[in-house]
């Protein structure tokens, strides 16, 4: 149980983000920082991985956009395919994003 309960505080805190809504894996992918991109995946379970890394900023940015402005996708390729979100993810991130902003 406390395994559960520590990697629910770790997302949370992996989520707090700053006055422009980046999280720190939007700035670790901004700074290029594998080390620091691959140890916030590493952290969380691979849902919580893939939520992570298609949380926007204020401007609408996830770290892929980011990467690709950039352009430093090879810092995105070096992680591992497994936290790629794939298109059904994508949907589901704005499925939820449609469901909250109708409360």
């Amino acid at each position: 149980m406390n395994s559960v309960k520590g990697d629910v505080e770790r997302f949370s805190i992996l989520k707090t983000t700053d006055t422009g809504g980046n999280t720190a894996l939007h700035c670790a992918v901004s700074c290029e920082n594998r080390q620091i991109i691959q140890t916030i995946l590493s952290k969380v379970p691979l849902a919580a991985a893939k939520e992570l890394m298609l949380m926007q900023n204020k401007s609408h940015q996830n770290i892929y956009d980011i990467a690709r402005e950039k352009t430093c996708e090879d810092t995105i390729a070096h992680l591992n395919h497994d936290h790629k979100p794939t298109q059904a993810d994508q949907q589901e991130q704005i499925s939820i994003k449609q469901r909250v902003s109708l409360h």
